[in-house]
């Protein structure tokens, strides 16, 4: 739509959308994410949802229907905002948020493996809505905020837990519409991550600053006095 926003799904019946980095990611570093989620106007029939996922593969994974767009991208871990009850498959009829593992969509424990789902209210509502993911590499932690209030705070080791170690992994966003539908769209507002490809451990606030290959310091805006840089913010 512009630099900043891509919609993923038209509000119109069996499409899929997929947004992912272009480059693979160290996620045995730090990554941040500030972005609005735009989830349609209509909500009894109204689907099928918004998912932030991880997962090692390739840059062009992805599905349609029920599943929002990762159903079936295994090994994976996501973070999905589903609009839409599949009986039989989702936990509750309420709009939820919950982390889902190796594109488990259809199965109902799934949603709480790791941890609670959360209902949340009408997400489909015509607005934007804020979204931050933080994901604390040495505390193991992640942290998931929607609209300003945490809906998911948790201590669960991504990389091993799912991925067997590997720390090279893309991130993106997923979206689809089955027999009901919605517009979705994703607006990414800022994101910090490292690129895998760099070999270079991040500098300590006295060591000479080190950028990866892919940064040149022409590329940042710079203000204040006494600055430092670190190859993970």
């Amino acid at each position: 739509i512009n630099e900043n926003t891509v919609r993923l799904t038209e509000p119109a019946g069996n499409q899929a959308g997929f947004l992912w980095s272009q480059n693979l990611v160290n996620f045995e570093l730090d990554f941040s994410l500030e972005a609005e989620l735009y989830l349609g106007t209509q909500d009894n029939n109204g689907a099928d949802g918004i998912a932030f996922v991880i997962q090692p593969l390739s840059n062009d994974e992805g599905s349609n229907g029920g599943g929002i767009g990762y159903e079936g991208i295994s090994p994976s871990f996501a973070v999905e905002f589903d609009t839409w009850w599949n009986s039989g498959a989702d936990p509750t009829e309420m709009d939820h948020v919950a982390l889902v593992a190796n594109g488990l969509t259809q199965n109902i424990s799934a949603h709480s493996s790791y941890a609670p789902f959360v209902g949340v209210s009408n997400l489909e509502d015509g607005q934007w809505h804020s979204l931050s993911i933080q994901w604390n590499a040495n505390d193991q932690t992640l942290l998931v905020e929607l609209d300003g209030q945490i809906v998911i705070s948790t201590t669960i080791g991504i990389i091993n837990t799912f991925f067997g170690g590997n720390t090279g992994l893309f991130w993106g966003f997923t979206s689809a519409t089955g027999g009901a539908n919605n517009l979705h769209q994703v607006k990414i507002l800022e994101f910090c991550s490292v690129d895998n490809s760099c070999n270079t451990p991040p500098p300590t606030a006295d060591s000479p600053q080190i950028f990866c290959t892919s940064t040149t310091l022409d590329q940042l805006q710079i203000n204040g006095t006494a600055i430092r840089f670190y190859a993970e913010n």
